[in-house]
């Protein structure tokens, strides 16, 4: 009886242990981090964000705060809550979008505001600031190209202007209002 225990006890050991570490490993698993695929869900919220983009140079060609974003899967969208772009572009006057919220598509080459959006263009060496107010604003950063076909208000030193629908192609430093343009001047007091 002795020889067999003998030879049986070193199977029973590796079953034993064999059956400890798949009990072990199924204990000590960790839930996975990948989730259902839910893409009318997102899969990521960051709160408080900043971003910076560069060309292949290294110069700075937009910088984006947020108070929160959200990714989501489905047309691999971003939603950002109280978003402010400003855009950079080199050899161009520096171009602020501020709203509630927008949406970036086609990894943020098209930048959707569907409130009211304030946009400000720095002054160049030539040219006042310009401050147009409009709504469903859509941007193409990458083409320095904005557009709405909503009502629109727009500052630019001693003119103020307003209209239905505008592009506004910012390489050009050209606002051109679409429908129903009045357009006031206010000429500077004169000088004493």
């Amino acid at each position: 009886m002795g020889g067999l225990s003998t030879k049986l006890l070193p199977i029973v050991l590796l079953a034993t242990l064999g059956a400890l570490v798949l009990i072990l490993n199924e204990v000590a698993r960790v839930p996975g981090t990948s989730r259902p695929d839910r893409p009318n869900e997102p899969d990521l919220i960051a709160q408080n964000t900043t971003a910076y983009r560069f060309d292949v140079n290294g110069k700075l060609l937009s910088r984006l705060y947020a108070d929160r974003v959200r990714h989501y899967p489905a047309g691999d969208t971003n939603w950002l809550d109280q978003p402010r772009i400003h855009y950079t572009k080199p050899d161009t006057p520096e171009l602020t979008v501020v709203g509630k919220r927008a949406r970036t598509e086609q990894n943020g080459t098209l930048v959707w505001f569907p409130d009211d959006a304030k946009l400000t263009r720095a002054p160049s060496a030539d040219k006042p600031q310009l401050d147009v107010v409009s709504s469903d604003v859509w941007v193409k950063p990458n083409e320095n190209f904005v557009w709405s076909k909503t009502p629109v208000n727009g500052k630019m030193g001693a003119y103020t202007v307003s209209g239905v629908g505008f592009n506004a192609d910012l390489d050009k430093e050209n606002l051109e209002l679409l429908s129903k343009v009045s357009t006031t001047y206010v000429p500077p007091p004169p000088r004493r």
